[in-house]
């Protein structure tokens, strides 16, 4: 029997999950900030979630047969994502995309906070190269990067 699974995350900021999701090249939706989207599972399971990928029978569809979300919780003040049992295996390797887009866009927010600049170079075998330019003070010194 098919049903909605919670998978904890680490994914902490709406507008860096936001980012990794156009970044993967995933059609999602968004929900208006204090509302929610309904997910519609196998059956006639409904969760409620901030982001969703919509289920489609279309060839290259993510998600097939339900919807896939993430719904923000208060208490770990992360988001959880919300996917259907048939979909686990389906969506594992766009979920593992949108892991590493938020990996990367947190990586480069947080250099920019420090001044410096992130150069994204997207390499042949699908890694990821950051190339980080500037100084950074640290405890009085200067150090090149």
């Amino acid at each position: 029997m098919s049903h909605y699974r919670k998978l904890e995350t680490e994914f902490t900021s709406r507008a860096i999950l936001r980012e990794a999701l156009k970044a993967a090249g995933v059609p999602f939706e968004e929900a208006q900030p204090g509302e929610e989207l309904e997910l519609q599972g196998w059956g006639k399971q409904t969760r409620r979630a901030t982001f969703a990928i919509r289920a489609s029978r279309e060839a290259g569809a993510i998600a097939r047969y339900a919807d896939v979300g993430w719904q923000w919780d208060p208490e770990t003040k992360r988001f959880v994502e919300l996917l259907d049992s048939m979909e686990t295996h389906r969506t594992e390797a766009t979920r593992d995309r949108i892991r590493r887009e938020y990996a990367v866009a947190t990586t480069i927010a947080q250099a920019r906070t420090r001044g410096l600049t992130v150069k994204r170079e997207d390499q042949p075998n699908g890694a990821i190269r950051l190339r980080v330019v500037g100084q950074v003070q640290a405890s009085g010194l200067v150090s090149g990067l």
